[in-house]
């Protein structure tokens, strides 16, 4: 008898918990999917359709087809199918329930720390222009100064002619 044979032994509802966790961690992972897809698409239309921008957006893409990829898998009955349809499922499940457990805590803890600085990362100015991803960065770090002034507001990047790297 293993463990959870003897917590069902003991409390019986905790097969039900286990059931019920089971039942939610697939959902987890499509909520994530949801949020990454909508992540890749704001990301699209405010900063344009470069390769840099559409990490999101394809992990979005592929994370329920993972998924669906192990259970087909696992349709097979081959063992070196269900080895490795096993960490694809658990992997997908695994970050869909880390997803929805820290946006459960993160959004319940209180920020009422004023930061000393404001630091904006920054990205290259390239001759003169400001690129879109950092002009809307610059501007979310001047109003978030413009809210609660903390005296000093660093910024990184650097400066690039044309053609010169």
């Amino acid at each position: 008898m293993g463990v959870l044979g003897l917590l069902s032994a003991w409390f019986p509802w905790t097969s039900l918990v286990i059931v019920g966790v089971l039942a939610l961690t697939p959902l987890a992972a499509l909520a994530l999917a949801g949020f990454l897809l909508a992540n890749g698409v704001v990301m699209l239309r405010r900063e344009g359709r470069r390769l840099d921008n559409r990490p999101s957006h394809v992990a979005g893409r592929a994370l329920p087809v993972l998924p669906a990829a192990a259970f087909t898998l696992v349709l097979t009955r081959n063992s070196v199918a269900v080895t490795v349809a096993a960490p694809m499922f658990l992997l997908c499940s695994y970050l869909g329930v880390v997803f929805v457990v820290d946006a459960v805590v993160y959004g319940r803890t209180p920020h009422s720390i004023t930061p000393a600085a404001i630091v904006i990362r920054g990205s290259q100015v390239i001759d003169g222009q400001v690129p879109t991803p950092l002009r809307s960065t610059l501007d979310k770090g001047l109003q978030i100064y413009g809210q609660a002034p903390s005296g000093v507001s660093p910024t990184t990047g650097s400066l690039r002619r044309a053609g010169f790297g």
